[in-house]
């Protein structure tokens, strides 16, 4: 049935190891990763959602999830998964807060470095590669102000932790910090210090952007169709645009839209959260509907409760600390990769 469905609507299916797209496509109605066309839905689901629901519920939900998100109450399973102890507030050794300073986030590089949808929209062959477009162009100091450039790895990338370290250390930079994807300063409170931020689709630009700091985006985003903070797609306009900045000759930053930064915040909150061709009473009944045509999914007594023992395992998992986690973890990306 999945099969024949998207062989109609010629959808092109990415599989990665771990990760069933084509399952995730039947279930929600979208592909997960291909950011930008799910922004344009979701900018559609945006306009049902304004209304339906107040300006007034809208932003008591993202103050609520922004006060959450910088007390790092959101992260404790993600931090005990990926082995993290987040330090509240801590800030890399040496920030000084007279420098002009940015922060750059990157995503998940398993996750996104071969979908068409990404790199056809972004300018650099690896997200590193932007880092060291950008460390290689920038001056150390612009009048009496260093220019420092704090680079937080992904908690998901420690496979790849040391390699990209020792790419990035034999280039003996002299205005880039690298911070390691396992280090426990915290993200947000760095982003929340810096003068700008720049990002490669993570979802801290759109946190960044409701605390009303400059936020630049390098490629495509969940919030893109949303406008509230520079998507940039060339090398060049990159640049051009963070040196603009930095000399405040012309700020060519987009100025900051709160209401459609709460829009954008609360619409991610419910976009796909019910799924739209999957409908389940419980784990032995389970069917697709598929204009009106009710599908029963079957399969054995034994297979059922088999995968009902893999997710309790998987809820349990986290929780739990030690040595084996972090290597298990470790061994997962190596595999997957």
């Amino acid at each position: 049935i999945a099969k024949k469905r998207l062989s109609k609507k010629r959808i092109f299916v990415y599989e990665y190891p771990r990760h069933t797209h084509e399952g995730l496509y039947i279930v929600t109605g979208n592909l997960p990763h291909d950011a930008k066309n799910t922004s344009k839905q979701m900018k559609l689901f945006s306009n049902k959602i304004q209304t339906i629901v107040s300006k007034k519920k809208m932003k008591l939900y993202c103050d609520n999830y922004i006060k959450n998100i910088l007390s790092n109450k959101f992260h404790k399973v993600e931090q005990q998964l990926f082995h993290m102890k987040i330090k509240d507030n801590k800030l890399p050794n040496n920030f000084n807060k007279n420098d002009y300073n940015i922060a750059i986030f990157l995503t998940s590089e398993h996750e996104r470095a071969y979908l068409n949808e990404f790199t056809e929209n972004f300018p650099f062959k690896r997200q590193v590669d932007a880092v060291k477009y950008i460390a290689d162009n920038l001056p150390n100091k612009y009048r009496k102000k260093l220019i420092k450039i704090y680079l937080r790895l992904h908690p998901g990338d420690l496979a790849t932790k040391n390699e990209t370290l020792k790419e990035l250390n034999n280039r003996k930079y002299r205005n880039l910090i690298v911070i390691p994807p396992d280090d426990n300063i915290d993200s947000h409170y760095l982003g929340l210090n810096s003068d700008l931020t720049i990002t490669t689709g993570s979802s801290m630009a759109a946190n960044l952007t409701y605390c009303k700091k400059k936020v630049i985006n390098i490629g495509a985003s969940l919030a893109e169709s949303f406008k509230i903070y520079n998507h940039i797609y060339r090398k060049k306009e990159l640049l051009n645009t963070i040196l603009h900045d930095i000399k405040n000759n012309r700020n060519i930053l987009k100025k900051i839209n709160i209401d459609e930064t709460i829009l954008y915040l609360y619409s991610r909150s419910k976009f796909n959260s019910k799924s739209v061709y999957f409908k389940s009473k419980n784990f032995r009944d389970e069917r697709f509907v598929i204009r009106g045509k009710s599908y029963n999914l079957r399969s054995s007594f034994f297979i059922n409760y088999l995968y009902l023992l893999f997710r309790i395992i998987g809820k349990i998992i986290p929780y739990y600390k030690g040595s084996f986690l972090k290597k298990s973890i470790n061994e997962y990306y190596v595999n997957d990769r």
